[in-house]
């Protein structure tokens, strides 16, 4: 069974986002969430889904075997 209290790391993906000048406002959309959860997700280090992470990997153009460390970082 998963951890529920898992925080991740999701620095590399600002980071990310910061290489494709594009903000959370912006993405969230475009992953099809919305920008109050995406942030809070992102600040927080609490879990996407699947699809989310899927949809954010295809829109910032995050190569399949790289997605593990974007979105499966433990933090500290």
């Amino acid at each position: 069974m998963a951890n529920s209290s898992a925080c991740f790391d999701y620095s590399k993906v600002v980071g990310r986002m910061a290489e494709m000048s594009i903000t959370r406002a912006e993405l969230a959309p475009k992953i099809g969430i919305n920008t109050a959860y995406f942030g809070t997700r992102l600040l927080h280090g609490k879990p996407f889904t699947s699809d989310v992470i899927l949809r954010c990997a295809q829109v910032l153009d995050i190569e399949a075997e790289d997605i593990g460390q974007y979105f499966f970082t433990l933090k500290p």
